[in-house]
C-alpha cells in the first residue's frame, strides 16, 4: 500500500515571528509540504512578506506551494478581487447578460493579472504553484433558472468562430464543450508560464458529477504538472455521513486512474474545516481511504482546522485538529517502520 506524503495549507498570518512557531508545529506533524496562499491584496501589498514566509518554510525542510487564492474570482478561496472592480468591462456575463464578479478567462485583464501573480511567485522562489479549483463563475445549470457563464462579447465571438453559429442563451452540449475548453486553455497557458519561470504546477479540481473526469487525463499528462488531484470536501458537498465512504472512494479511484502511468502524482485534500460535531472521525477514515486507493499526496485544509476564520470554523476545531494529527501520525509512523 502506498505511503503518501503529507501536506497542510497555511493562511491568514503575515507576521513572520508567529509563522516560525506555526511552521515548526506543521513540520512536527509529519507534513512535508506547505501550501501558502497569495491573494490580490498580498500581490499588491505583501509580495516580499510572502517571499519571507516561503523562505522560512524551506528552513523547516518543507516543499513550498503557493495558490492564487480567489484571484480574479476564477480560483478557489474566499479572498476578494481588486481586478473585478478595476476592469468590470472584462468580467464574465451570465447567459442573460448580467455582470458577474469574476474576470473572463478569455480577456486581457485576467491574463495580465495571472502574469503578475506568477512573476511574484517566481520571485518568492516557490517550488509549486497550485491551480486550485479553476472555474467559471457559474457552474453548469443545475437550478431552475438555468444560469451559466460566460457569455460576454468576447466569449460569444470565440464561440461563433469555434462552432460556426451564434452562442445560444440556453445551455447545450456545445456550450458545455466551450466552457470546458475555456478552463482548459487557461490552464494550458498558466502551466506553460509557470514552467517558463522554473515552477512546477499542481492542478486541483472540485469533484463535480456534472463534469466527471472529462479531460483530466490530458491535463495530468501535461509537461510541468507535478501533481494532479481534487478537493473532495464531502461535508461541503452535502454528502451525508452514511454515504461519505463510497463517495470519497469513487473520486479517489478516478484520480488514481487518471494519474496512473503519468509523471504527475495523485493528490487529494482532506476537509478539516466546517466539520459538524460528531463527524470528526471521518477525517482519519478519509485519510485511510485515500491511502487504500493509492493516493500519492494527502493534504489537509487547513492548519489548526481554520479556527481563525469564523465562517469556516468547525463546531469543535480542537477535535478536528486532533483528528488531522492522529491521521498524519499513523501515516508518518508507518513510513518510519
Amino acid at each position: 500500500m502506498t505511503t503518501p506524503r503529507l501536506g497542510l495549507s497555511y493562511f491568514g498570518n503575515r507576521y513572520l515571528d508567529h509563522a516560525r512557531v506555526d511552521l515548526a508545529a506543521i513540520a512536527a506533524t509529519g507534513a512535508e509540504i506547505i501550501d501558502h496562499v497569495m491573494d490580490e491584496a498580498d500581490l499588491r501589498w505583501n509580495p516580499d512578506t510572502v517571499a519571507d514566509l516561503i523562505a522560512a518554510s524551506k528552513e523547516h525542510g518543507l516543499e513550498t506551494w503557493l495558490g492564487p487564492w480567489g484571484l480574479g474570482g476564477a480560483f478557489g478561496g474566499e479572498a476578494a478581487s481588486y481586478a473585478v472592480m478595476e476592469a468590470p468591462e472584462q468580467c464574465q456575463r451570465d447567459n442573460l447578460g448580467n455582470y458577474l464578479p469574476a474576470l473572463c478567462l478569455n480577456q486581457s485583464a485576467y491574463a495580465n493579472l495571472m502574469s503578475r501573480w506568477l512573476d511574484a511567485a517566481a520571485a518568492a522562489q516557490v517550488d509549486v504553484v497550485t491551480w486550485d479549483e479553476p472555474h467559471l463563475f457559474l457552474p453548469p445549470p443545475a437550478s431552475p433558472d438555468g444560469r451559466w457563464a460566460c457569455r460576454c462579447e468576447t466569449c460569444q465571438t470565440r464561440f461563433r468562430d469555434a462552432f460556426n453559429r451564434s452562442m445560444p442563451e440556453v445551455w447545450d452540449e456545445d456550450i458545455a464543450a466551450f466552457c470546458q475548453d475555456v478552463v482548459g486553455e487557461s490552464l494550458d497557458a498558466l502551466i506553460r508560464e509557470a514552467t517558463a519561470r522554473g515552477i512546477d504546477s499542481a492542478v486541483i479540481f472540485a469533484p463535480e458529477d456534472a463534469h466527471g473526469d472529462r479531460g483530466w487525463k490530458e491535463i495530468a499528462a501535461k509537461p510541468g504538472v507535478r501533481y494532479f488531484g481534487i478537493s473532495p470536501y464531502w461535508v461541503q458537498a452535502g454528502v451525508p455521513e452514511d454515504a461519505f465512504e463510497p463517495w470519497l472512494r469513487t473520486w479517489c479511484k478516478r484520480v488514481a486512474a487518471v494519474t496512473a502511468g503519468q509523471p504527475a502524482q495523485s493528490l487529494t485534500w482532506i476537509q478539516a474545516f466546517a466539520v459538524p460535531s460528531g463527524r470528526e472521525a471521518e477525517i482519519e477514515r478519509g485519510m485511510e481511504i485515500m491511502q487504500e486507493e493509492g493516493i500519492d499526496v494527502i493534504c489537509a485544509w487547513s492548519y489548526l482546522a481554520c479556527e481563525a476564520m469564523s465562517g469556516l470554523t468547525p463546531d469543535n476545531p480542537e477535535l478536528v485538529w486532533e483528528s488531522v494529527q492522529r491521521g498524519f501520525a499513523r501515516i508518518r509512523d508507518a513510513r518510519q517502520v
